[in-house]
């Protein structure tokens, strides 16, 4: 993990270096003139690589400031600021549960929103946190055992767990690691290295719209929802949906890759909407690869969270119930005998008379009682 992080993220992290040093040196100038001395104001660079061991203000600023600016747009008219990705890797989710203590509950929610980039609000009165609305755009690489990993998807039901991919590690128990650590050579090291820094070529940039793929998907989709139908499986019918859209994303990354050295070269084409994107269409292997990761993604999660997920809905289910509210009236209507008149519920009930009353007109009117002309007394209508 650490050394896929290491390849992939290797343009970030060149690019991160001169914002980091640049805060180094303002934190720097700061001590040496001292608190309330300092008239720089402080620096905004784009930095996106956040380790775990950052505030949630921080990770917000980060976020808020992963800016690249001026870039052309595809009309070949304007420029405009592109908000990029932040990302964290953490190969113990423990460290990342210890950090976020009471701040838990605000780290999902960022996460969960970054997942289809929905806007996060920050609005705090102290003077050096930002103040905005915008979109969450984040993404976030953990590892560690089940322990924790139960820890971090403690609610089921909170959307969370099911807008993450899950790579269950095989089951190594009693077993030795093979010699000389990891297989993966450095030719391979190399290749992620390689399509990294391609991949963050400025003329690898705007919109794109992969037709085909996203009808595969959707007919995907909608085959699951069939299946779910014909087995009466809730779960498996909310397991589809992001399942697929997580598929849909990887084959258009499947596609960007294909078409790295030609990407510049796609003309560009604008919608009604006069917004402009790259058409791409995905071939076998990438529809083939986005299916393989939804297939993997749905099933993997619901091995997962089928079970703790049926057993939170049913417990949510007999908690939130609907009970009827039982009124005094009803209380007393049920410990009236089938017949009776006023004055014979006066000597075996301990109730004002006017109140007494009150409440028989009340059952008769609700069609509960009705009156006796030949007997004089009240009866119980049953329904």
């Amino acid at each position: 993990m650490t050394q896929l992080s290491t390849a992939w993220l290797s343009p970030i992290r060149v690019a991160d270096t001169a914002g980091r040093e640049q805060i180094r040196k303002w934190k720097q100038l700061k001590v040496q003139k001292g608190q309330g001395k300092m008239d720089s104001p402080k620096p905004t660079p784009c930095i996106r690589i956040v380790p775990t061991q950052a505030s949630i203000a921080t990770i917000l600023e980060r976020m808020f400031y992963a800016v690249e600016k001026d870039v052309p747009s595809l009309d070949g008219l304007t420029t405009f600021n592109r908000h990029l990705h932040i990302v964290t890797v953490e190969t113990e989710i423990a460290t990342l549960i210890r950090m976020l203590k009471s701040n838990f509950a605000q780290f999902l929610d960022i996460m969960v929103k970054a997942f289809q980039d929905e806007k996060v609000g920050v609005d705090y009165q102290n003077q050096d946190s930002i103040n905005a609305i915008f979109n969450a755009h984040w993404n976030v690489v953990f590892g560690g055992t089940w322990t924790s990993f139960w820890q971090l998807c403690r609610d089921v039901l909170n959307g969370h767990p099911l807008r993450m991919m899950i790579f269950p590690m095989p089951d190594m128990r009693f077993e030795m690691l093979a010699k000389g650590g990891s297989s993966r050579s450095v030719a391979q090291t190399s290749c992620i290295k390689e399509m990294s820094f391609k991949l963050t070529n400025p003329k690898i940039q705007g919109n794109v719209i992969v037709q085909n793929l996203n009808n595969e998907m959707w007919k995907w989709c909608e085959n699951e929802a069939k299946i779910a139908e014909e087995n009466n499986d809730t779960i498996r019918d909310i397991v589809r949906r992001r399942a697929a859209l997580i598929g849909l994303r990887a084959g258009i990354a499947f596609s960007i890759i294909e078409n790295v050295d030609t990407f510049a070269d796609i003309k560009p084409e604008s919608n009604k909407e006069n917004e402009w994107y790259r058409p791409l269409k995905a071939s076998k292997d990438a529809i083939r690869f986005a299916k393989m990761i939804a297939d993997f993604c749905a099933e993997v999660q619901y091995k997962v969270f089928a079970k703790p997920m049926l057993e939170k809905m049913n417990e949510v289910s007999r908690v939130g119930s609907v009970r009827k509210k039982v009124s005094v009236v009803d209380e007393f209507f049920e410990t009236l005998p089938e017949r009776f008149t006023i004055k014979q519920l006066s000597t075996s009930i301990d109730m004002p008379l006017q109140t007494l009353r009150t409440r028989i007109k009340r059952l008769k009117n609700f069609g509960k009682l009705t009156y006796d002309a030949k007997c004089h007394c009240y009866i119980k209508i049953k329904k």
